[in-house]
C-alpha cells in the first residue's frame, strides 16, 4: 500500500486528526494546544533567523493533516500553502481552518505545487517518518525548487548517529543517519545550517 493510500484510510476514521497519536492527544483541547506549541517553535525560529515578522513571509506546510498547525500559521504568515497526500484530510482541515491566507492542495507525488522560488519557508513536522525514502528525497528536491534563494527548509525527522543506511520505509525505521540526511540535503541543492540533536527538533537547511 502506498503511503498516501494508508493516510487516506486514516483520514476516513471518525477521529482522523487523533488517529496518528496517543495519550493526551486524544483530548481535543490538548490536540489544539499542541498545534499552538509546535507552530510557535517554527515562528520563533523564523523570526530569529530573518529578523522580521512572519507576516511578510510565505510558508509551505508539507503534511498538514487536519490543520493542527495550519490553523495557527494562518495568523502568523502572509500566505500558507498547506498540502497533504489525503484528500479527506484536506477536507477536514478546511473545516478546521477558515482563512483567505491559506491555500489547501492534495499532493501525492512528493512534488510541491507552487511556482519556482515563491516560498520563503518549506516546513514539515511528524510527516517524513511516515513516507518511504524515495518520497522524502522527492520532497527534498521539490522543496529546493519551491524556495527562494536563501530560503529555509525546516523539518523534523529522527536521526541516528551510529546508523549509516538509507531506509526504504520510514514506517519501519523512522530515522536516518545524520550523514545520510546531510548527503541527501546537499544532493538536493541545500546547505545544511542546523541538524537537530533530538528526535522532535527542526533541521534547518538553506537553499544554495
Amino acid at each position: 500500500m502506498e503511503y498516501h493510500e494508508k493516510w487516506e484510510e486514516v483520514a476516513k476514521t471518525d477521529d482522523a486528526h487523533k488517529a496518528i497519536a496517543s495519550g493526551n492527544w486524544q483530548n481535543e483541547e490538548f490536540y489544539n494546544l499542541s498545534g499552538v506549541i509546535t507552530a510557535g517553535k517554527l515562528t520563533s525560529r523564523v523570526e530569529g533567523i530573518y529578523r522580521e515578522k512572519c507576516k511578510d513571509l510565505t510558508v509551505v506546510e508539507i503534511g498538514c493533516g487536519t490543520g493542527r498547525e495550519t490553523k495557527y500559521f494562518a495568523d502568523c504568515f502572509k500566505h500558507v500553502l498547506a498540502i497533504d497526500a489525503s484528500a479527506t484530510m484536506i477536507e477536514k482541515a478546511k473545516k478546521r481552518v477558515s482563512s483567505d491566507k491559506v491555500e489547501f492542495q492534495v499532493n501525492k507525488s512528493g512534488e510541491i505545487p507552487i511556482f519556482d522560488g515563491d516560498a520563503d519557508i518549506v516546513y514539515s513536522f511528524l510527516v517524513f517518518q511516515h513516507c518511504n525514502f524515495d518520497t522524502v528525497k522527492k520532497y527534498f528536491k521539490s522543496a529546493q525548487k519551491a524556495l527562494k534563494v536563501g530560503g529555509r527548509f525546516m523539518f523534523q525527522l529522527g536521526t541516528e548517529k551510529n546508523k549509516d543506511y538509507e531506509p526504504s520505509d520510514f514506517d519501519d525505521v523512522g530515522v536516518m543517519s545524520k550523514d545520510t540526511l546531510i548527503r541527501e540535503l546537499e544532493a538536493a541543492g541545500f546547505s545544511p545550517d542546523y541538524i537537530a540533536g533530538d528526535h522532535f527538533g527542526l533541521h534547518i537547511a538553506i537553499k544554495k
